[in-house]
């Protein structure tokens, strides 16, 4: 049977590598819109892309009220819930043990379309589902609203609500290799999460209207200072260009630190 992909992001790439004959559909130019964390529990995506992945230990803590926390308290997990979900719900904050990671290349994204470019139609959107004999199986990595519409369907009427996010990326010291996760639980921070892969710091902030009793209390510079403290680390930034969009619900950027950056 014909397998088609719709979608080239991280999801429709991997897929591509377990249907190899399929032709993929993507609605925009190649863009890299991941530029969040990216960690993975084992070895099976690698193994299917062919990719070799790098096994890391990775050590996490909790940030909240200005100290460092080694094991979650119910009121931590249940503010940092409410912070990134909008639900009191279990989170991952509750386990601070060492773990063992595997991490993708910073150029996985280019690598898996340099694998699958001669089957990747760019700028093609998917305007039209129609019923073909013999008949083609979908494998849909867009958005539901967007599926839904070109099968002609009617829109779901519960609405998902999705959290906002920005991520910034700060580039570390040459030499820099190191595997950290931090949560911030505080409810007056729009930082949620922070974590250094290799030499590169990833912060993760909630964007957007604060969630019920939240209010964000703190501008982003001091976020930006209190995710040095809670690392231990201490530097000062160069000017940095603007946010620029990175798909749906997330802005990235990066920054680059100056060489005098210590830890």
């Amino acid at each position: 049977m014909e397998t088609q992909i719709i979608g080239a992001g991280l999801a429709g790439l991997i897929a591509a590598c377990k249907f190899r004959d399929a032709d993929i559909f993507e609605a925009g130019p190649p863009v890299e819109n991941h530029k969040a964390l990216l960690r993975f529990r084992d070895r099976s995506v690698s193994e299917l892309t062919g990719i070799p992945f790098e096994e890391v230990p990775v050590h996490k803590e909790i940030f909240y009220k200005g100290e460092s926390h080694t094991r979650c308290t119910v009121a931590m997990a249940n503010h940092y819930s409410m912070k990134v979900a909008g639900i009191y719900a279990g989170r991952s904050i509750w386990n601070l043990d060492p773990v063992k990671r595997y991490v993708a290349p910073e150029d996985f994204y280019n690598v898996l379309v340099q694998k699958h470019v001669n089957r990747i139609s760019w700028n093609s959107p998917i305007t039209k589902i129609v019923r073909d004999d013999p008949p083609v199986a979908i494998i849909n990595t867009a958005p539901l609203p967007v599926i839904l519409k070109a099968c002609d369907m009617e829109p779901v009427e519960n609405s998902f609500e999705k959290s906002q996010i920005r991520v910034d990326r700060y580039r570390l010291p040459f030499g820099t290799k190191v595997y950290q996760t931090i949560y911030f639980a505080d409810p007056e921070r729009a930082v949620f999460r922070a974590s250094v892969t290799g030499d590169l710091l990833i912060v993760e902030s909630m964007t957007g209207q604060p969630r019920h009793e939240f209010s964000w209390g703190y501008s982003e510079e001091e976020n930006f200072y209190t995710v040095l403290q809670a690392f231990g680390f201490t530097a000062r930034i160069r000017s940095s260009p603007s946010s620029r969009s990175m798909g749906r619900s997330s802005n990235c950027r990066e920054r680059r630190a100056r060489q005098s950056y210590t830890s």
